[in-house]
Formats: structure tokens, sequence, C-alpha cells
């Protein structure tokens, strides 16, 4: 991971425009579980690239992981806005509604993404879970 970084850090510092070293930066970042430093490159590439569809995804998922679930769940709009059936946003819909008390919804989600995804392993274990 220090490899990784060093040579992502590199390649932003040489080309500041790329968002290619940003969204090498922030994976690094959440794999190290480091999800301060994965939000702040997110919100790096979203301001060149606002929707961005996986900056969006890691930056919600950083700010789950910080328990930042208003901020999440605000970030979620949008995404679900250009995504609506996207798996991963509903995942991560479900988590946030099921972290701040809205079991009903979050069992809507879950429903929403059954049908989406029959298969979906997160959806099926996550719906017994909350049942």
């Amino acid at each position: 991971y220090k490899n990784s970084l060093f040579h992502y850090g590199r390649s932003f510092s040489i080309d500041k425009e790329s968002i290619e070293p940003l969204l090498g930066l922030s994976l690094v970042y959440m794999e190290m579980s480091m999800f301060d430093q994965s939000i702040k490159a997110c919100n790096l590439i979203l301001k060149k690239d606002p929707k961005n569809y996986f900056a969006t995804q890691r930056l919600i998922s950083s700010e789950i992981r910080m328990k930042n679930f208003s901020h999440a769940e605000e970030l979620l709009k949008s995404a679900l806005d250009l995504y609506p059936t996207d798996p991963v946003f509903l995942e991560q819909k479900a988590i946030v509604l099921k972290e701040v008390g809205k079991l009903d919804d979050a069992k809507r989600i879950v429903s929403l993404l059954l049908l989406i995804s029959p298969q979906n392993e997160f959806a099926r274990s996550f719906s017994l879970g909350i049942q």
C-alpha cells in the first residue's frame, strides 16, 4: 500500500487535473481503513467530476465507516437519482436507513434490491436481519 500511495501521490502532483490518481488514492485509503483520507480524495474528484460513480460510491462507503450516516444519506439521494437501480447504492441506502433507525424504509429498499437482483446475498441476509 505504501508503494501505491507513493506512486498515486506522485502522479497526482505531476498532473493535478487528472482524476485517475485520486481514484487510485481513494481506493488504497479505503483498503487501509484511512476513511478520512478517502473522503478527502473523493471530494477532490467530485469537485472536478460531480457525477463520478466510483468517487460517489467510495465517499458514501467512507462516510458510513466513519458513522456519518446523515451525510451518507444525503449523498445517497443524489446518487440514487442518477442510478436508481444500482445495487451498491441500494445496499448502502439500506445500511444507512437501518443505522438511523428507519427499519421500514430499509425493508422497502431491500425489497427493491431483491426485485432488481434476486440472488443478491446482501439483500437476502439483510432482510433476514431486520424482519
